[in-house]
């Protein structure tokens, strides 16, 4: 029962990426200064909150046990990647934790960049989209019905923009509220489907075939596996080790099974380059052509890092042409919106009008 319990919370952790950072990067200063990892671990434990703050008085009791402190990491996945926990794991065997924390630090904030930028670039449009839907059906359903009575006495041919206008206020006052609520659970369907096991690879396929979408999913997955790499080989795990920890947390399954393919073929003996040869799609030839001359060079993980610079470069730019080139567009939909409704309604008032005063 007790274990039950335990998993179950294991499964509600839940930690944002700036608490993550400031964590790692306050524990490599206290170890540094001359504190003991249990002293560490203490301080994080006060500064800490939540599910956060239970996990690592959890990690501080296991250390405290005579666990090793990436055994403590290990027991909470959710908050610690596989990725996380083998840089720990490699800094305890070789005396260098506190660089190896650093080295998570960097990349931990590196990840909190890329992801701030893609959020701010998708923030915008977003809000637009949704607040143009929401009063355009508001106005459908509270506004217009009241202007139909009007419309419907009108003497006359009614005008075509406003018999379109009236046959929406129809519907949406009859339906409105099923077509919103359907919607909306259409999208939630869509999302739950597409995070199954079997649509899942098929949806992260198309993805990064989508026009500019794509392209900026390929290069968010070409800097993750090129930093996390990079990463783990700096720290000083083998190549195949650390492949097979990237082909775990690197989420597009794509480059999951790419990745995995990859590492089983380093095990026979090919180079990495080589196998990525006919996966342009996934890994472009400038990538496989630098990560040649790594290879041949002795500095891969030199070379994987300023790929991955490279690569996270390329994402910010592509997010800021996407937010640049979709808000004229957004602006034109409103605008065509606003202008067909004023339309519809101006029009027959102005007829009116001049019936009247003729």
């Amino acid at each position: 029962m007790a274990d039950s319990k335990k998993r179950k919370n294991i499964s509600l952790e839940y930690v944002r990426i700036t608490d993550k950072v400031l964590f790692t990067k306050n524990l490599a200063l206290m170890l540094k200064a001359g504190l003991t990892i249990n002293e560490a671990l203490n301080v994080s434990v006060d500064q800490a909150n939540g599910s956060f703050k239970k996990a690592l008085e959890d990690i501080n009791d296991r250390v405290t046990a005579g666990t090793a402190f990436s055994e403590g990491l290990r027991r909470h996945p959710r908050l610690f990647s596989t990725l996380f926990v083998s840089i720990v794991r490699v800094g305890e065997k070789s005396g260098t934790l506190v660089e190896s924390l650093n080295q998570l630090t960097n990349q931990l904030e590196k990840e909190r960049t890329l992801k701030s930028k893609i959020t701010q670039a998708m923030m915008y449009p977003v809000i637009v989209l949704i607040t143009l839907v929401l009063v355009g059906a508001g106005i459908s359903i509270f506004v217009l019905p009241k202007l139909t009575s009007l419309f419907n006495v009108f003497q006359g041919e009614i005008p075509f923009s406003t018999q379109v206008l009236l046959w929406i206020v129809d519907v949406m006052s009859k339906w409105g509220i099923y077509i919103i609520g359907g919607g909306i659970l259409l999208v939630v369907f869509l999302i739950l489907i597409v995070k199954t096991k079997p649509i899942r690879p098929i949806w992260h396929a198309l993805l990064l075939r989508i026009p500019v979408i794509g392209k900026i999913a390929r290069n968010l997955n070409l800097a993750r596996t090129t930093r996390n790499l990079g990463t783990l080989l700096q720290s000083g795990l083998p190549i195949v080790e650390s492949l097979d920890i990237v082909s775990r947390s690197i989420p597009n399954e794509s480059y999951k099974r790419k990745i995995h393919a990859i590492s089983e073929e380093v095990q026979t003996g090919t180079e990495i380059h080589t196998s990525m040869e006919g996966a342009e799609h996934i890994f472009p030839k400038i990538a496989s052509r630098m990560i040649a001359v790594g290879e041949r060079s002795g500095r891969l993980d030199e070379v994987l890092l300023y790929l991955a610079d490279f690569y996270e470069n390329e994402v910010d730019k592509a997010s800021q042409n996407l937010s640049t080139t979709l808000e004229p567009i957004l602006l034109v939909i409103v605008g065509i919106a606003v202008g067909f409704v004023a339309l519809a309604i101006i029009t027959p008032i102005y007829q009116l009008t001049a019936t009247i005063a003729g």
